[in-house]
């Protein structure tokens, strides 16, 4: 593969956007409706599209930021080796091809779109001003099950896909301050926000147990109001030991070994749990 062309995929991450498949998966069912191929292939091509496009553009603008921080000065729009023309050139057909595919599911989504998009905009430059910054990554996630939703209901959602998103913005707000952890120190001297940095590891390995133990209290909830069986209990429990997982490496300072590779057992844990509970 051509050294150029790897250093694309680096800056695109589209394995990092993999693992919101399983809350796309999960969304079909609380949402009560299986779509068709055509639908099917239409919804992933547009999560996974508009999740890369949001890593892209993250690293886009982090990019000065990256290259003062010892740990992503490496990264390839930091040091340079992708251009800032390339990374707009990316992101350009990303959302495109997103939102193109969003207009063909339903035009209201491809008209809602440009919300989700400064959701993605906001976050990075809000680490900038304020420690809230950590909320934001949840937040992006949680628009799959509502989006979802959307396409095949002009009601509101139910109680399942509501717990459901709290869920998903609890856990992501749980794994991106553990994350942020990793980079406290230099964030402190150049100036970027985090929980980490405005209240201590101490203070964010508590935030970190709080937003766990809400999402543990979301998504038990979503599997009860469906109907819970052992599996889906079962299911639930392992989240718990995921995330008790996830602290005590934080607590040894293995922060992105805990937020990422532990961590992406996460969504395909929460899958099971609502597709092994009985049903609407």
């Amino acid at each position: 593969m051509p050294q150029q062309l790897r250093r694309y995929l680096r800056v695109m991450r589209v394995q990092d956007a993999l693992y919101s498949l399983p809350l796309l998966i999960a969304s079909f069912r609380l949402v009560g409706h299986w779509p068709d191929v055509r639908t099917i292939v239409l919804m992933v091509v547009a999560l996974v599209c508009g999740r890369v496009a949001a890593l892209v553009l993250n690293r886009w603008i982090d990019r000065e930021l990256d290259a003062r921080n010892p740990r992503t000065r490496d990264r390839e729009l930091a040091a340079g080796h992708v251009s800032s023309g390339e990374a707009l050139a990316m992101l350009a057909v990303l959302l495109g091809t997103c939102t193109g595919c969003l207009y063909a599911l339903a035009p209201r989504l491809a008209a809602l779109f440009p919300i989700a998009l400064g959701i993605f905009v906001l976050y990075p430059y809000l680490k900038r001003f304020t420690w809230a910054c950590n909320l934001f990554v949840g937040i992006q996630l949680s628009i799959i099950p509502l989006w979802i939703w959307i396409v095949f209901h002009d009601r509101l959602p139910s109680l399942p896909l509501w717990t459901y998103a709290l869920f998903i913005v609890a856990w992501g707000t749980g794994f991106e301050v553990i994350y942020a952890m990793a980079d406290a120190e230099s964030d402190r001297e150049i100036g970027v926000h985090s929980i980490p940095v405005r209240f201590g590891l101490e203070g964010a390995r508590r935030a970190a147990t709080a937003a766990f133990v809400i999402a543990l209290a979301m998504i038990a909830t979503c599997t009860l109001s469906l109907g819970a069986t052992r599996l889906s209990v079962a299911c639930v429990a392992l989240l718990g030991v995921t995330f008790t997982t996830e602290l005590w490496l934080s607590s040894r300072g293995r922060y992105i070994q805990a937020a990422h590779v532990v961590n992406g057992a996460v969504s395909t844990v929460s899958m099971g749990a609502v597709l092994l509970a009985r049903g609407l």
